[in-house]
């Protein structure tokens, strides 16, 4: 890459910044790779500082579980209660069951409306049997859907018999969903994530680090939906692993 392209690349980054808080962007050119990153005044970061990478997170999910399955010889079109071990099902006992490809593809009828967010102690299966956790028939419509994420979470629990960050073996080095097995070097780097509050930006999430506990009772603690924390560098390497047949 030239000069004037990486001044170009640096002008970008820069550009970005003030309506959001940081900018990172990751151009790949004849096998070589070039950074560039900005942020808003007073926040500080490079091209190595981990931030959470929100929704990218659920194709790292989602490409993990292709991985499994093909291991497993189990189809997108199993039932997926078939592999939790309980009922996940519409309550229209006319409805069809709930495969993992329709959870995959937001397309199982879930709702994030009675909320995501599980508390530790509950298991996954009391949050989804006591609550309306769906809003259309399985199969019917597309709706996107952070709690199906963490029911896929599960079903990556049962079919390896490990805990969630145990078995995402495939993320680059530093990457790691709510920091489990981040160096601390890098969670003492971390960017937060910020809202812009009455002018300025403040670190809403992340700010400070709370180890999930050992004793807790599903993936959701990890926040398969959106948690998964890595640096530019890491997400530059993703799409190049991501683009070979799985």
């Amino acid at each position: 890459m030239s000069n004037s392209d990486h001044t170009a690349l640096n002008a970008l980054a820069r550009s970005m910044t003030g309506p959001f808080a940081f900018c990172g962007i990751a151009v790949a050119l004849n096998g070589r790779r070039q950074f560039a990153t900005s942020t808003a005044p007073g926040i500080a970061a490079h091209e190595e500082s981990a931030f959470r990478v929100a929704s990218i997170s659920k194709v790292a999910v989602g490409q993990a579980l292709a991985s499994l399955l093909k291991t497993a010889r189990v189809g997108w079109d199993t039932d997926i209660s078939d592999l939790l071990g309980w009922s996940l099902r519409h309550p229209n006992p006319a409805a069809r069951p709930v495969t993992i490809g329709m959870v995959a593809s937001h397309s199982a009828g879930l709702t994030d409306a009675a909320g995501y967010l599980i508390p530790p102690a509950m298991t996954l299966q009391d949050w989804c049997q006591h609550r309306s956790v769906f809003d259309a028939e399985p199969g019917a419509r597309f709706a996107y859907c952070n709690l199906g994420y963490i029911v896929l979470a599960q079903v990556l629990e049962k079919l390896s018999g490990k805990a969630f960050p145990q078995m995402l073996t495939d993320l680059p080095q530093g990457a790691g969903f709510n920091w489990a097995g981040v160096a601390s070097a890098i969670r003492a780097g971390r960017l937060p994530t910020y809202r812009q509050q009455q002018g300025k930006f403040q670190p809403q999430i992340d700010h400070t680090i709370t180890t999930p506990p050992d004793d807790g009772q599903h993936p959701g603690m990890f926040s398969p939906q959106g948690g998964c924390a890595a640096h530019c560098g890491a997400c530059w390497i993703w799409p190049r692993r991501w683009k070979r047949p799985i």
